[in-house]
């Protein structure tokens, strides 16, 4: 147990000094969970951890990173799509596409946009 607890310091020191920023960690199992306070520490991490040494590790998403999803309901199943698109980025919304979902089946449209 010893060992682990070494472990665990060493590496945090290393990303308290490369990120200038308190991160804080454990070891669970035989992983390390590492918890950076601020998203340009967590860039700082991943790019250290998957770019310079190469380690296998697993990262989730910053909320400013994820790509925001909605479906629009209530309007006619023959609404233009891209009537959707300019009114969604004319009230400032970035969006890559807009398409209308199809039913399971594949019999026809359904009254459902999905904006992206």
């Amino acid at each position: 147990m010893g060992s682990t607890h070494k472990f665990e310091h060493a590496h945090i020191f290393h990303l308290n000094h490369l990120t200038n920023e308190a991160v804080t960690g454990r070891v669970i199992g035989n992983k390390l969970k590492i918890f950076p306070p601020s998203a340009e520490a967590h860039r700082a991490i991943r790019r250290e951890i998957s770019d310079e040494r190469k380690l296998k590790s697993h990262t989730y998403l910053l909320p400013q990173e994820k790509e925001l999803k909605v479906v629009i309901r209530g309007l006619p199943n023959d609404f233009p799509t891209k009537e959707i698109e300019e009114f969604l980025m004319s009230e400032g919304f970035e969006v890559q596409f807009v398409t209308q979902l199809r039913h399971r089946s594949g019999k026809g449209n359904m009254p459902l946009f999905l904006a992206v």
